[in-house]
């Protein structure tokens, strides 16, 4: 049986890729970066949360990257990529 990133290789949603340690630290910085700014009270609350969007987003690439798969290109980047955090983390549905 295939696991959920395979279905989603078949499909033509992933594609494999080797990730770079380099990838992986500058995906790191970038979400350190957001987060630290979504918890800047001086923003307003849309600029916040897209920080914290952008945050949780780059952790979701970096988890993905790290299975060695990316993303295809097109109009579901973000949806694909947050769609595939349960399998990159390990979570079940409990």
């Amino acid at each position: 049986m295939l696991t959920k990133l395979e279905q989603m290789e078949e499909a033509g949603d992933l594609l494999p890729f080797a990730h770079t340690k380099e990838e992986l630290d500058s995906l790191l910085r970038m979400a350190a970066r957001r987060l630290a700014d979504a918890q800047l009270i001086q923003l307003s609350p849309e600029s916040r949360l897209v920080n914290a969007y952008q945050c949780v987003l780059a952790c979701a690439k970096g988890a993905l990257r790290l299975m060695d798969y990316r993303v295809t290109n097109g109009s579901r980047q973000h949806y694909l990529t947050l769609e595939t955090l349960a399998d990159t983390l390990g979570l079940n549905a409990a």
